[in-house]
């Protein structure tokens, strides 16, 4: 590839979050019936371009928050932006609503780990909100505590019994407070995910099945 072509796919890239192949993945995402195999091949090369420019551009911090083959983020959840802004080399995020929904594919008969972190601004929720997690309409994962000084950080094994039988799961992440209704900051931008891994748990993980 050449040097002007690999800047056109990360400026891509680092615009939109993957958008190169953000249309085929939503197609992913909200297909009932297997995907044929050529389009699956398809997805995974043009994504697998998409990650390499990134990590070759030093921009890497993108891929993580970005939709990708076995992760759709959906309603909920902002475009993919960073801080500082307008530059894709620095820490990328999510806003996230009071609810914000992603598919999730499963990988086959591997057992599964959920992964979230990022912070919420108590300064203007007056309050120390409530995270909870939910696959397909069922909570996932131990009750957690509040939020306490800002910061979250959420991991949860997924249940075998969540996953059998399915190609695709819903994920909702679900957040006590974003605002009083007489203090609603614009576009409820209180709450922010900036690390997300939905990951095999290795053999060596201590991690019960």
């Amino acid at each position: 590839m050449s040097h002007r072509s690999s800047r056109r796919v990360l400026r891509l890239v680092a615009c939109a979050g993957l958008s190169a192949i953000a249309p085929a993945l939503a197609l992913l995402g909200c297909e009932k019936k297997p995907i044929p195999e050529e389009i699956a091949t398809e997805i995974a090369r043009r994504e697998a371009l998409a990650k390499r420019v990134l990590l070759e551009a030093d921009a890497g911090r993108a891929l993580g928050m970005s939709s990708r083959s076995d992760v759709v983020f959906e309603d909920g959840f902002s475009r993919l932006l960073f801080d500082p802004p307008d530059d894709y080399h620095n820490h990328a995020f999510r806003w996230m609503g009071t609810s914000s929904h992603a598919r999730l594919r499963t990988h086959g008969d591997r057992r599964m780990k959920l992964r979230a972190v990022g912070w919420v601004d108590e300064k203007v929720l007056r309050t120390h909100p409530v995270l909870t997690a939910y696959i397909d309409g069922r909570v996932l994962g131990i009750p957690v505590p509040p939020i306490d000084n800002g910061f979250y950080w959420f991991e949860a094994e997924v249940p075998p019994d969540m996953l059998a039988g399915k190609e695709w799961v819903d994920l909702n992440m679900v957040l006590s407070s974003v605002a009083f209704h007489w203090h609603d900051p614009p576009n409820l931008a209180v709450a922010v995910v900036f690390r997300f891994d939905w990951e095999e748990v290795s053999e060596s993980d201590g991690s019960s099945p």
